[in-house]
């Protein structure tokens, strides 16, 4: 029957081998795309050539063993084989103290996964994620296979999850990033829209594609290297003119970075340059308001120094990390707030102050004494 059936299959052409001449030892060796799972019976016979019935010319393999399969990876190998890794999953944007889900997936059967590769803000703790750290097992073994936890995080910002998985004798296998922005317990924004996208015109520079929703894409992004930098830099400040229409608004995110020094100031200031309408010609000022929350203009929890209708040309708000500085905005370092425009008065956000397509201009400079680097 073995000489009969290894002729059979090399006539169809089949990567199917088998060895042992004696029941007891029978042993199927199936290979594809070069793996190799061993099938073992002690059945009598162990493979069967079906010559009757719908299955006629099928092979009937059979086997009383209660693991008849061997190989890495192959049919009831608890090892599992090769660790894979989905990518984390969470939501886009979650509010601060209110849960949310992170989600991911494994295969091979890990022996744990940490939330390594994991980014919290320092102003921010994480209830049922952390610490970040190799010691942390976020599952173990078959727990791994599919693995979803209810997040809280108790401060705003850009918070960034992955995990890394483990197994003896392999190298870990870390996951991609789910970036979740967590934004502060705020009130609804009181402008309609926030704009996302928009031209940013740097001086001396010409124009290029933002994303207005974060400092580093606009007054953080020097053209000269085109980079983007987090809150306040660049060193040497910059200059842009952005355009706002009625019922529409800026929340730039910026985090005070936690080692801020106490004697540290920065200062946003207008000038007239491409405002449009132009000065003498119907402007406007621009209404602008340091908060923790998105399109909010009047905020009661910050200092009335966080908030100003800049007029066209030189005026300028400042902010610190000191509340001796008290023509200052006060902010606390390791904190996330948002830098809000609007073309309206800040304390009637909602009604505009300028028809059709307005913009204005903004340099910043940060002083001498800067955050630690």
């Amino acid at each position: 029957m073995t000489n009969a059936l290894r002729n059979l299959l090399v006539g169809l052409g089949l990567a199917l081998s088998l060895s042992g001449t004696a029941a007891a030892d029978t042993q199927v060796h199936l290979v594809h795309g070069g793996k190799r799972c061993t099938f073992t019976s002690t059945s009598t016979p162990a493979v069967k050539l079906i010559t009757e019935g719908p299955d006629a010319g099928d092979l009937l393999i059979e086997s009383t063993e209660a693991a008849p399969f061997s190989g890495d990876g192959c049919p009831g190998d608890d090892s599992g084989g090769a660790v894979t890794v989905s990518p984390v999953t969470a939501p886009a944007t979650a509010n601060a103290n209110v849960p949310f889900i992170v989600q991911f997936r494994t295969t091979g059967n890990p022996d744990y996964c940490s939330p390594e590769g994991s980014v919290i803000p320092e102003n921010s703790t994480v209830a049922n994620w952390g610490p970040v750290s190799s010691s942390t097992q976020l599952c173990t073994g078959a727990a791994c296979a599919s693995v979803t936890r209810s997040i809280t995080a108790s401060g705003a910002g850009e918070h960034r999850f992955g995990v890394k998985c483990y197994k003896a004798g392999q190298q870990p296998v870390s996951s991609s990033l789910a970036t979740v922005r967590v934004i502060a317990d705020c009130p609804a924004p009181q402008v309609a829209t926030r704009v996302g996208g928009t031209t940013v015109l740097h001086s001396n520079f010409g124009e290029r594609w933002g994303d207005a929703k974060f400092y580093d894409n606009v007054f953080g992004y020097s053209p000269a290297t085109s980079t983007a930098n987090p809150f306040p830099g660049p060193n040497i400040g910059s200059q842009v003119n952005l355009g706002l229409s009625p019922g529409e608004y800026f929340a730039m995110e910026f985090t005070v970075p936690a080692d801020t020094r106490p004697t540290f100031k920065y200062s946003l200031t207008t000038f007239e340059t491409r405002w449009r309408p132009a000065v003498g010609a119907g402007a406007t000022p621009i209404g602008l308001a340091i908060s923790p929350c998105p399109g909010v203009f009047n905020d009661p929890q910050m200092a009335p120094t966080c908030r100003a209708n800049l007029q066209p040309q030189g005026d300028t708000m400042q902010l610190s990390v000191n509340t001796a500085f008290t023509s200052t905005c006060p902010l606390v370092p390791g904190k996330t707030y948002y830098m809000n425009f609007v073309f309206a008065n800040v304390n009637t956000p909602g009604t505009p102050n300028c028809n059709g397509s307005c913009k204005f201009s903004i340099r910043t400079l940060r002083d001498a004494s800067r955050p630690a680097e």
